[in-house]
């Protein structure tokens, strides 16, 4: 019995771990999608995507890189107040995160 309850459990935990790297690298792979698209609109299309998909899954590294690219190109574009608004949100939700 306390084979198959060791069975159950290791196949839950593998499963739901694989499931975590899985979404996590959709994010990544989203936001390499980002990086290498020819048009801004395509660009911001990826990350947008990311950034949902991110917050979905709670996975904090890939919303902020993602949220950081966009103040990136706010601010490349020239609107710096937005790129630093958009900085500050994201400082704002990494900090809200690693108190949780």
């Amino acid at each position: 019995m306390k084979k198959n309850t060791l069975f159950v459990l290791l196949f839950f935990v593998s499963h739901f771990s694989a499931k975590a790297t899985e979404d996590t690298t959709v994010v990544l792979n989203l936001i390499e999608k980002a990086k290498i698209t020819e048009t801004l609109d395509s660009t911001y299309f990826y990350l947008n995507k990311a950034i949902v998909k991110a917050e979905k899954i709670k996975y904090y590294d890939g919303l902020l890189s993602a949220t950081k690219i966009i103040g990136d190109l706010s601010v490349q574009e020239g609107n710096i107040e937005k790129g630093i608004a958009i900085y500050q949100e994201t400082l704002k939700k990494y900090h809200l995160n690693n108190q949780q």
